[in-house]
């Protein structure tokens, strides 16, 4: 392995193709930690603040056409309240949001590595930042895996993990 990783990396075309998968991971780490954290606070936020909204309608006692519209108020924030709860536990934006946020914070610190810690032109440097950012990225695509795809499905059958 170690040989293949050595020619890899060896001369600048390769050079520029890891720097490119490098940069692209690193942006497409920050462009959906940014997102999903953005999607996390907004659906919390309406989720929270519909429910607390919800039980003081409730205690209002109108009597008339006023209490008509108390009721539909009442009924219509009770299902965003639930929806936006759902949404929450659906996509799970907080799990994907901390996921992409290691990726990036593993991707930078293989970075800094080959800058700060060694000459970029020595071999052992470039084929250390290779391996970092590959196992960065492999790290992901397993908690990917496990904690998005694998864990929105609900198994309830204990033979079903052990296979």
């Amino acid at each position: 392995m170690e040989a293949a990783l050595k020619t890899l990396v060896a001369t600048p075309a390769n050079r520029a193709f890891w720097t490119t998968r490098w940069a692209y991971y690193v942006d497409f780490a920050f462009m959906r930690e940014e997102s999903n954290r953005k999607q996390f606070y907004w659906a919390r936020t309406i989720a929270i603040v519909a429910a607390v909204i919800v039980p003081s309608l409730v205690g209002l006692n109108y009597a008339g056409g006023a209490s008509g519209v108390v009721q539909f108020l009442t009924f219509t924030l009770s299902l965003v309240a639930a929806v936006a709860g759902a949404v929450l536990a659906v996509f799970r934006f907080d799990e994907r949001w901390f996921l992409y946020r290691t990726l990036q914070a593993e991707l930078m610190a293989s970075a800094w590595d080959l800058i700060a810690n060694s000459d970029p032109e020595v071999e052992d440097a470039w084929q250390t930042f290779v391996k970092a950012t590959e196992a960065a990225i492999a790290k992901y695509n397993g908690s990917y895996a496990a904690e998005v795809i694998q864990g929105s499905v609900q198994v309830k059958d204990p033979e079903l993990h052990e296979h």
